[in-house]
């Protein structure tokens, strides 16, 4: 977490790969060393980034990769930010 003048950055490393585990962050990837702990430290994290709607960079999503994670039923979605010029 990178904070900064009362703004905060998630970096969230390597906790998703694709839009689908918002959706789904229960389903593990081929790049979870421990499937089982992968799943829980995603729900974990969403969940956190969610609760308190804190600006979020994913790695792995096209670029920029800014946004926020929204609640989405049972799961999350991405909110991609729009980019500032």
């Amino acid at each position: 977490m990178l904070t900064s003048a009362g703004k905060s950055l998630l970096l969230t490393g390597d906790i998703a790969h694709t839009f689908v585990q918002f959706k789904h962050p229960e389903w593990p990837l081929v790049f979870d060393v421990d499937p089982a702990a992968g799943s829980a430290t995603r729900k974990r994290v969403m969940d956190m980034a969610a609760t308190e709607n804190v600006s979020v960079i994913v790695y792995h999503l096209p670029f920029p990769g800014i946004g926020h994670v929204a609640r989405e039923g049972d799961a999350f979605r991405f909110v991609q930010s729009p980019m500032e010029i």
